[in-house]
């Protein structure tokens, strides 16, 4: 097993390293779906496939023209709160709102498809639900309490435990 792994690792260095020298010239908006490179990674944590360690992925939210916030696409049918079906060309999978991360757009290779407005506003809406819950009360106010910050500063720690923290 361990020996497996590491040979993944090793075959995956291959297609990594060569997408820092990639162009990162790619045209790209919200709401389509991309192959990208995705590599191995750690635990439970969505990996690529096949030789080039791809697999498809939602540009959920583009940053600027280099990254982007992407939702990997699953193969098949998954259920549950964390995961919204998706049809592309002739198969059904999952959008996987649990693995959400900020990819490289040096990692794209190939544009499967443009959501419909109106999908992708369902999407939308299905992870802002879950990431950003309404709340039931309304934030503090009131003298000296912490959510008047003039600096809009969010204070974690009057004492850090480690003084090296940045």
């Amino acid at each position: 097993m361990v020996l497996n792994y590491f040979e993944a690792v090793l075959d995956w260095c291959k297609v990594k390293i060569p997408l820092g020298d990639k162009n990162p010239g790619v045209l790209f908006k919200e709401g389509e779906i991309w192959w990208c490179k995705i590599g191995i990674n750690v635990g439970k944590e969505i990996y690529g496939k096949g030789k080039t360690f791809s697999r498809p992925v939602l540009v959920f939210k583009k940053f600027n023209e280099y990254t982007f916030m992407g939702l990997p696409v699953i193969g098949h049918e998954k259920a549950g709160e964390w995961y919204v079906l998706v049809k592309m060309v002739d198969r059904i999978g999952s959008i996987a709102f649990d693995q959400a991360r900020v990819f490289d757009s040096k990692r794209m290779i190939e544009r499967i498809l443009v959501m419909r407005d109106a999908d992708f506003e369902i999407v939308q809406e299905r992870f802002h639900a879950l990431y950003c819950p309404k709340k039931s009360s309304p934030r503090p106010t009131g003298d000296g309490d912490r959510w008047d910050n003039p600096n809009n500063m969010i204070i974690v720690a009057d004492q850090p435990e480690k003084s090296n923290i940045f």
